[in-house]
């Protein structure tokens, strides 16, 4: 328990230190402004809570993007959206719980399983499972051998040691 603890504590610390800075405080106005104006209309207009959300992801903003995404009409690409916003909210716990219901409602995707193993992957290296993260990658990569995002992960989690 103390290793996984002090695992996690300094991949935090390794987050923390490439993280971007803060919003200024008129950054945070305007981003406040999106979320209270996008929910008046997103009745409207059935896309723009969808839009938001990734607008909000590619501003590093995951949690307005999470907020955002409630509005909307659920469907498949919202679920892996707001996978990817828990992802960079940090949310790694619900985030599991939510691979899990997308593996149940998507089963008769055989794609499912290799996106869901990859963000589980991701999920459980953040919470200092850096094992258990390997083996799930290297599964992926063992099935599908050219699934690059798996492979370039494999190669940075364990500095372009070999596995083999």
């Amino acid at each position: 328990a103390r290793n996984v603890v002090a695992n996690h504590l300094s991949y935090r610390a390794e987050e923390e230190a490439l993280a971007p800075p803060p919003n200024s405080p008129a950054d945070q106005t305007m981003l406040e402004c999106f979320l209270i104006e996008g929910e008046k209309i997103a009745a409207q207009f059935l896309d723009l809570p969808r839009d938001l959300a990734v607008a909000f992801l590619f501003m590093l903003e995951p949690l307005s993007g999470l907020k955002a995404l409630s509005w909307s009409v659920p469907s498949q690409s919202d679920e892996w959206l707001k996978a990817e916003l828990m992802l960079l909210a940090g949310r790694h716990v619900e985030l599991l719980e939510h691979l899990a219901q997308i593996e149940v409602k998507m089963a008769h995707d055989p794609e499912t399983i290799f996106g869901v193993s990859y963000l589980r992957a991701q999920s459980y290296k953040a919470l200092g499972q850096q094992g258990m993260a390997l083996e799930i990658l290297r599964s992926i990569v063992k099935v599908r051998p050219n699934y690059r995002s798996a492979q370039a992960l494999i190669l940075e989690w364990t500095q372009g040691v070999s596995w083999e």
